[in-house]
């Protein structure tokens, strides 16, 4: 096994893969409510002397936090499809990396595969980008949602490359050193 083996392909999927894995944990939706909850825990000044009861930044943490989602915790029917989607890229991205670095080859080729579940799931999280959870005039994109569409995004390019690379014939090793070879007379 040696990764030498790995096209630019296989590379840009690898590690656009890994990048979508660490993606998927910051928040990707919000509303307009838990937005005006994090506004307002930066502006409270801290309380030195707290007892046993939770201090107003804190409260406020605790609502916002109940109304932000990430990747994972997105609860509709089409957040668990593009949760599904994009844990199936990646894993097929990684897979196919390491496949190409032991020298193996698979049919259907998981760089393939990673190709459509990745342009899949870019779709459904453009889609979701454009209607997110929630209504509409309250529902906030974070940052979290775009960072995992661009990382989906190179690992469908890097893996539709990498198929690419798979498709053309391994290239020969030049004969031993005093090995004969059989040519055709012409």
């Amino acid at each position: 096994m040696t990764f030498r083996r790995l096209t630019v392909g296989h590379w840009i999927a690898f590690a656009a893969a890994l990048a979508l894995l660490l993606a998927m944990a910051p928040d990707w939706y919000s509303d307009k409510v838990a937005e005006q909850d994090r506004y307002v825990q930066d502006r409270i000044a801290p309380q030195l002397d707290r007892e046993t009861q939770p201090t107003q930044s804190e409260l406020h943490a605790e609502a916002a936090e109940k109304r932000e989602k990430n990747a994972w915790q997105a609860g509709g029917a089409v957040d668990r499809v593009i949760l599904i989607l994009l844990l199936a890229t990646a894993a097929l991205a990684v897979a196919a990396a390491f496949l190409r670095a032991a020298g193996r080859r698979l049919t259907p080729s998981p760089s393939a595969l990673a190709t459509l579940t990745g342009l899949a799931a870019l779709v459904f999280v453009a889609g979701r980008i454009i209607n997110p959870p929630g209504f509409d005039e309250a529902a906030v994109v974070k940052w979290g949602a775009p960072a995992g569409l661009v990382c989906v995004g190179l690992v469908a390019l890097g893996s539709r490359m990498a198929t690419l690379a798979e498709r053309e014939p391994e290239p020969k090793a030049p004969p031993a050193a005093g090995e004969a070879t059989l040519e055709s007379p012409g």
